[in-house]
This record gives C-alpha cells, sequence and structure tokens, in this order.
C-alpha cells in the first residue's frame, strides 16, 4: 500500500501514578514512534481509579506535553476498571447497521449497569456463526466517566479524538509486534500500579476479560510491611536498585508470596475459558505494565503456570530514534507504554 500522506497519532494513557504518550507514524514500511514520554502523577491525584485532583492530572498532562514539544493536539485515550464491560455476544445474524439499532436491547441482557448510563458500541467478530446467529464484541462504558475523561482532555488543550478500551489497545498494540498461529491462546496480563487486568484472545479475537486484585502496589505494600521498609525504598526495590540493603532471601520470598496471589486470580480466567469448552489452557503469557519488570516476576509467573511468560516488547516490530528514550533503556520503557502504543494505532474512520 501506498501513503501519500505521513500520518501520526498521539496515544494518551492517564494511569493512576503515571502519564504517558506516544505519538506514532504510519510510512509505508510499517510505523515509526517519533516521540514518547512518561510523567509521574503525585498519588493524590488518583485513588483507586477515581480522579480526585482534577487540576493536578491536566497540569501534567500540559507538562509532559509542553517538555515534549509535542505540536497535534489530537489525542487517542481510553478507560478502564469497572466502568467498561467488554464481552463477546451472540446476536442474530443482520447487517452491521441493523444491529446497531437493536444493540440497546443485547446489551440489556449482558450489561449490569443502567443501559441508559452507558455509550454502546460494537464490533462484528464472525457474521455467521450458524443457527442464523453472528459472533459480536459488545463494549459498554459509563458516560459519566467517559464524558469527565474527554472534559479533561480538553481542558488539557488537546482534542478527544478516539475514546478506547484498555483492554482492545493492548491488544491492538500486541498484534501489530507478535506473530502467532491462529490456534495459539494467549493472556495477556497488564500490570499497573492500582489494577491490573487479564485479556485471554485467539487469532485477533479476544475471548475473555478481567481486571485483577492485585497490581504494584501490593508488591509495595508487602514489602513494606515484611521488611519494615518505606515506600520509597520499597519502590526501589523493584525497580532493581538498592537491593544490596535488604536481605535478599526475604525480598525474593516477598515477590513470590504476592506473585502466587497474583496467579491464583490469572487462574480464574483460565478456568472460565476451559469451563466454555474454548481451550484446555494458555500457550502463553504476555506480561505489560509498569510492574512488568518486577525482578523475577516472569520466573515465578513460568514456574507456576509452566507456560512461556515473557515482558511485552512493544518496539518489536516498530521503528524508532533511540534519542527520543534520552538515557531510558527502551527495553524497561516498552511495556509501560503497552496501552499509549495500543491507542496511538487508532486512526478515525
Amino acid at each position: 500500500m501506498f501513503f501519500k500522506k505521513q500520518k501520526t497519532s498521539i496515544g494518551l494513557d492517564i494511569g493512576s501514578s503515571l502519564i504517558k504518550m506516544v505519538m506514532m507514524k504510519r510510512t509505508s514500511k510499517g510505523y515509526e514512534m517519533i516521540k514518547q514520554g512518561i510523567k509521574s502523577l503525585l498519588p493524590e491525584a488518583i485513588v483507586d481509579g477515581e480522579i480526585m485532583d482534577r487540576d493536578l492530572v491536566i497540569d501534567t498532562i500540559r507538562e509532559l506535553f509542553d517538555e515534549l514539544d509535542v505540536k497535534g493536539k489530537n489525542v487517542n485515550a481510553s478507560i478502564s476498571g469497572r466502568y467498561v464491560i467488554v464481552k463477546r455476544i451472540s446476536m442474530e445474524k443482520q447487517k452491521e447497521e441493523e444491529a446497531r439499532e437493536s444493540l440497546k436491547w443485547e446489551a440489556e441482557q449482558h450489561v449490569h449497569f443502567d443501559i441508559d448510563d452507558v455509550f454502546l458500541d460494537l464490533q462484528i467478530l464472525n457474521d455467521d456463526i450458524g443457527d442464523g446467529q453472528m459472533d459480536v464484541l459488545l463494549v459498554a462504558a459509563k458516560k459519566n466517566n467517559v464524558l469527565n475523561l474527554i472534559d479533561i482532555i480538553r481542558d488539557a488543550d488537546l482534542n478527544p479524538e478516539i475514546i478506547d478500551v484498555d483492554y482492545l489497545a493492548i491488544m491492538n498494540a500486541f498484534e501489530i509486534n507478535y506473530q502467532v498461529s491462529p490456534d495459539e491462546l494467549i493472556a495477556l496480563v497488564n500490570i499497573g500500579a492500582d489494577k491490573a487486568d487479564v485479556s485471554i484472545i485467539k487469532d485477533g479475537i479476544p475471548h475473555f476479560n478481567r481486571d485483577l486484585p492485585i497490581a504494584g502496589n501490593k508488591y509495595i505494600e508487602e514489602l513494606q510491611r515484611n521488611l519494615n521498609i518505606s515506600d520509597t525504598e520499597a519502590v526501589d526495590l523493584l525497580k532493581g536498585t538498592n537491593q544490596d540493603s535488604v536481605d535478599p532471601g526475604e525480598f525474593m520470598s516477598v515477590i513470590e508470596s504476592v506473585t502466587d496471589e497474583l496467579s491464583v486470580q490469572i487462574d480464574r480466567s483460565i478456568s472460565y475459558i476451559s469451563a466454555l469448552g474454548e481451550s484446555s489452557g494458555i500457550n502463553r503469557m504476555v506480561i505489560s505494565g509498569g510492574s512488568a519488570t518486577i525482578p523475577n516476576l516472569t520466573t515465578f509467573l513460568n514456574q507456576r503456570h509452566g507456560i512461556q511468560v515473557e515482558i511485552v516488547n512493544t518496539l518489536k516490530n516498530v521503528s524508532y530514534d533511540p534519542s527520543i528514550f534520552g538515557s531510558q533503556d527502551p527495553n524497561v520503557v516498552s511495556p509501560i507504554l503497552m496501552v499509549a502504543t495500543g491507542l496511538s494505532l487508532r486512526r478515525p474512520e
């Protein structure tokens, strides 16, 4: 395919502890990341997924874009957590226009929110699965949360172009970077500071997704409690620094214990898929998010699940100038940019 004009798109990922931005350019050869940035949020800005200090979030976004000298104003952002439902459903076989007209009625059977309080969307995955039915991906998002996100982006002097959901952004970022066989069932586990989630996909189709109650902050809390150290010291340990300040055996014991709790939650998702007859098990697990590089995390997950576990590389099939990372290691930054990368791949239809 030939492109008459090189186009850029910006993904903005607003997390509870970090704000991430990726600017991606589409070229005749694929994708090029031309800017990226990560800026810390103060802990009081977002608590349990709720924005507590709106002005602080807005100011941090502005500062990030100013520091990176980002000229573009159009951004793609996403929501996640308990305000979003992404679910595969069966609908009577029909044209997409007709399906959208009947979506509200169909969604009432699957969405636990008041149907008038959500935005709805769908994607037809398979238009003929037999018996006059088709396979559809239903997406429902609480209106208040979507509108609040839009207002924040606008107040940061930006234009919200696309509002997506984290699950789908993660899947998009994975798919452009990895070749997978059609029969391979993959668990995409995204671990942030105060939230984590798992998406189980097969042949480019999400089969199941679930929020997980164990995330990065749990590791920090348990390290503080068990090793009698400060929050800052725990964070440093998880980043791989100052590890000689504690007993290595005690440190790894805490990491293994929390990872076991995380594994139990992942197992529940795998068991659900198996119960549906979708598959006998997961073939591979790919870890992303700000907590993906916790020491020995992949090793402990591999031991628990007995499958290949790897940290995602969102730059595997994406070109970039190393200078955009400055002194940062791209391999460390890459998994943190998973959602922002997926968002930067989206373009208005």
